[in-house]
């Protein structure tokens, strides 16, 4: 085991994610104490000391710990890190970073507060901000709670948590028209398409041509190969004892899919772990 301490400005650390093809970890600074935007980090776990016995309680410690931000692209055995700002407009940023996701040319975040994804082009160093479909229900008050995010070669999906959506972006209108992508149109985003799944989503997962999401109240999929909703699966929270439905609704917490196609569900609220075969013919 080796524990990184990352540099601390009192921002929360969100999402995470491995980059098995560059040997990096990235990770977000998500809701910082005073307001403002989240961040980007990334670092070589191979050239940064592990601080497994940092006394975290000794400020002075923290304060002379090894690791630090770099100050330089090029500079190594540190932290590089990217405030989420807007490269080309400095009012539009992301405030409570979520998730991440990792792609060989760019790094993509959810900016869960203000219905908002980041992209952070690898290649330039700059920060694109996007804005997601605006809601037409109670999600118009809060923001529509953009945070799981899943990437395919030619789209990337991420779900809505209070709007119940999930949305697909497309690459490919990206990279020929990023202006248009920058911009709503009558509350959509000329990029991104959206099907509502009716459920408050925590959690995306891709098998098959199948992207399953799993939320409170609910638990379904989506057919990729049509971008048409699947089926939704009903019911799962009358599977647990009565004692353990008191303690409150249905709420998935993680998901994982076997390479057969078996889903396993964990609901945060009962402590129940439910595991679903495929239908067989």
């Amino acid at each position: 085991m080796c524990v990184f301490h990352v540099p601390f400005d009192g921002a929360n650390v969100m999402g995470v994610a491995w980059d098995e093809a560059a040997g990096l970890i990235w990770y977000v600074e998500s809701r910082k104490p005073k307001g403002g935007p989240g961040g980007l980090g990334w670092f070589d776990p191979d050239e940064i000391p592990c601080e497994n016995f940092l006394d975290y309680s000794d400020p002075e410690a923290i304060a002379n710990a090894a690791t630090q931000y770099c100050t330089s692209p090029e500079q190594s055995g540190c932290i590089h890190t990217v405030p989420l700002v807007d490269s080309l407009d400095s009012s539009k940023y992301l405030k409570w970073a979520a998730h991440v996701a990792v792609d060989a040319d760019a790094v993509w975040v959810a900016g869960f507060y203000v219905s908002q994804l980041a992209r952070y082009d690898r290649a330039a160093g700059t920060v694109s901000i996007l804005p997601a479909p605006e809601s037409s229900g109670f999600a118009r008050l809060v923001g529509t709670g953009v945070w799981h995010i899943v990437s395919l070669p030619d789209y990337l999906y991420f779900s809505e948590f209070f709007d119940g959506d999930v949305v697909r972006l497309d690459k490919q209108m990206l990279a020929a028209d990023p202006a248009s992508c920058r911009e709503l149109v009558d509350g959509a985003n000329p990029c991104m398409s959206e099907i509502h799944a009716g459920a408050e989503i925590k959690d995306l997962r891709i098998h098959g041509d199948r992207l399953y999401f799993a939320g409170i109240d609910g638990f379904g999929y989506i057919d990729l190969s049509t971008w048409t909703p699947g089926g939704i699966y009903t019911g799962l929270e009358r599977l647990r004892s009565e004692e353990r439905a008191r303690r409150g609704p249905l709420m998935a917490s993680d998901m994982s899919i076997g390479p057969d196609g078996m889903v396993v569900l964990s609901d945060y609220s009962s402590a129940v772990v439910f595991r679903l075969y495929p239908a067989t013919p």
